[in-house]
Formats: structure tokens, sequence, C-alpha cells
């Protein structure tokens, strides 16, 4: 998702309607888009986010899709580590630590935290 990230916020104000998971704070602006996806920044918290929301359905599909774990395993540790450095050196603030919504087995939370950062992964699939 971050491969295109511009690690600048952009000043486009994002649809009416968000809200901060982490602070409830409204005012959100969007940060970048990437892949399909725009990403929104609580302009609060900092808290970055998928926005909008993608709907049940289109998670569904892309967590169960074979692709969703079998894109790397462990083994490719040097990946690992680069995509660690390159969400890294987009994050505005990785000091409070970084949530890995969508996890996997872990793979980016283990090269995260063997980069110093504080990480923690949740995995919703039950693939």
């Amino acid at each position: 998702m971050f491969a295109a990230a511009t690690g600048r916020v952009l000043r486009t104000p994002l649809a009416p309607g968000f809200s901060c998971v982490g602070c409830g704070a409204r005012d959100g602006r969007l940060w970048t888009r990437a892949e399909g996806w725009s990403v929104g920044r609580c302009r609060n918290c900092g808290l970055l986010r998928t926005w909008p929301v993608p709907d049940t359905d289109v998670l569904r599909r892309a967590y169960e899709a074979p692709s969703y774990f079998g894109a790397r395993t462990d083994g490719d540790r040097d990946a690992w580590a680069q995509r660690a450095a390159q969400i890294l050196s987009v994050l505005p603030d990785a000091s409070h630590g970084v949530l890995d919504f969508g996890a996997g087995e872990g793979h980016l939370v283990r090269a995260l935290r063997g980069a110093g950062v504080h990480a923690h992964g949740v995995e919703p699939s039950p693939a």
C-alpha cells in the first residue's frame, strides 16, 4: 500500500463521515493514494487508516484470496525488512508503535520489531 506514498499530508479533506477510531476526531485529510486505496490521516492524533472503509464483501474477498497469505514467507526476511523500512520512511511518527491490521502470519510485525518498533498485528481472516 505504501509503494507510492509521498510521506506528506495532502490538503484534501476526507469525505464527510470520517471518524478516527483512535481518538474520535472528525477531521481527517487524504494522506496518500496507492494501489487503488486511499489512506486518510487524523489531524488530531495522526492515525493512518484506509478511507473510506472498504465494505465487508471487499474485505472478505481480499482476505479469502489464496494470494493473501502466499506472497512471501518468513524466509524472505530481507524482503520483509525492506518493506518495514519503506513503511517507516513514510510514517509521520512510529514512536508510539504500529498496529498491522491484516497481519497475516506476522512477518511484517516481526520485521518492524526487528527495526526497534513496538509493533503488534491482528489478523481477522480465519484462513
